[in-house]
């Protein structure tokens, strides 16, 4: 399964609070609604769960964990391979 993949499967087991996840990879979690500041929390964790991945202080931003493309991008920043 691809890091995309992973991670889309990540957000819908975890994060999402509803079945109807229709989201494009660019589109912003906070924004629609899928995280707020308290899910943001919850996916650090998850992400040290799931991919073994320490978030630093200074990585939580929107840049690095606001959408399934910045999420797999920063991943595969972190050495988390496909």
């Amino acid at each position: 399964m691809s890091l995309r993949n992973r991670v889309v499967n990540m957000v819908q087991d975890t994060l999402c609070r509803t079945k109807d996840f229709q989201l494009q990879d660019s589109d912003s979690l906070l924004e629609n609604g899928v995280i707020d500041s308290l899910g943001m929390l919850e996916l650090v964790k998850v992400l040290d769960t799931r991919f073994h991945v320490t978030v630093e202080d200074d990585e939580l931003s929107p840049e690095n964990l606001d959408s399934i493309e910045s999420l797999t991008a920063y991943l595969r920043r972190k050495g988390v391979e496909e």
